[in-house]
């Protein structure tokens, strides 16, 4: 493969968005994403990154043939904390919270029930989990759990181990679920 000068500048100039979107995608679930969208994803990062210097300096970073490096090694020191930001405004589905309030849409979010649940609707994060072929429930504080689109997996700490009919059997101090 051969790369031309192009090439090297572009690849040079979406480093602040690939930093900003590698951030992004470590604290938030971007599973469901196609190539495209990340790609998308990061020219919009790269964008955002460079928006200070534009308004500041007046210029983009390639005006004339050659690429000022400081203003992308200041853009790529500012993508790790855009990376940061963005990904509160998702987790906290803010966008969508707006959008409520204003009355445009009724929206909650792109997650599933799942990750909305073990979220926001159990902030204490303690759980009843019944597993009906075992005749077993389960009463624990969700440690961790699983945020693919495989299988739901709970870690559960402190848990409390019923038999149906609500007979104590023991206390665990740490118990891996997972009821297909």
């Amino acid at each position: 493969m051969n790369l031309d000068t192009t090439t090297i500048k572009l690849l040079f100039l979406l480093l602040p968005g690939l930093l900003a979107n590698f951030t992004y995608g470590r604290l938030v679930s971007t599973y469901q994403d196609t190539a495209w969208y990340a790609l998308a994803r990061t020219f919009t990062f790269a964008a955002i990154c460079y928006l200070p210097y534009l308004i500041f300096a007046g210029k983009f970073p390639l005006i004339e043939r050659d690429i000022d490096t400081t203003s992308v090694f200041m853009a790529s020191l500012l993508s790790v904390p855009i990376g940061f930001v963005v990904a509160f405004v998702s987790h906290k589905r803010l966008i969508n919270k707006l959008g409520m309030h204003l009355g445009v849409s009724t929206r909650y979010g792109g997650e599933d029930v799942w990750e909305i649940a073990n979220r926001e609707i159990f902030p204490e994060r303690w759980v009843v989990v019944r597993d009906l072929r075992a005749n077993l429930i389960y009463y624990g504080y969700i440690q961790a759990y699983s945020e693919s689109e495989k299988e739901r997996e709970l870690l559960l700490g402190d848990v409390d181990v019923f038999f149906w009919y609500y007979r104590k059997e023991s206390l665990l101090s740490r118990v891996y679920l997972y009821i297909p």
